[in-house]
């Protein structure tokens, strides 16, 4: 995924800062982002990652339809109607 996806590869600080947006950072024990996709030439025009180290939860999903890349670190291609990240999980989501 990272050599498919310039989103992954991003070397500055300042391409990082420019194109990541943190969410609902006071959630314990997950991180979640959205990376701006199209501003850095990939084509996912966003991504969503949720990183979750802490126990099963819900996860609020941007407004807009999201395409599943990795749903709790399985490759799959599914519509989930809400997100619910699993323990010690990745999911990345994304937008064309």
């Amino acid at each position: 995924m990272r050599k498919e996806h310039p989103a992954f590869r991003m070397k500055s600080a300042k391409d990082i800062a420019g194109n990541i947006q943190f969410i609902d950072a006071g959630q314990k024990g997950s991180i979640t982002y959205i990376i701006n996709g199209q501003k850095i030439n990939d084509k996912w025009k966003k991504v969503f990652v949720v990183l979750n180290s802490d126990s099963k939860k819900t996860v609020s999903v941007p407004r807009g339809i999201w395409k599943t890349a990795i749903l709790n670190n399985h490759f799959e291609d599914v519509h989930i109607p809400k997100l619910i990240a699993e323990p010690y999980s990745c999911t990345i989501l994304y937008q064309e």
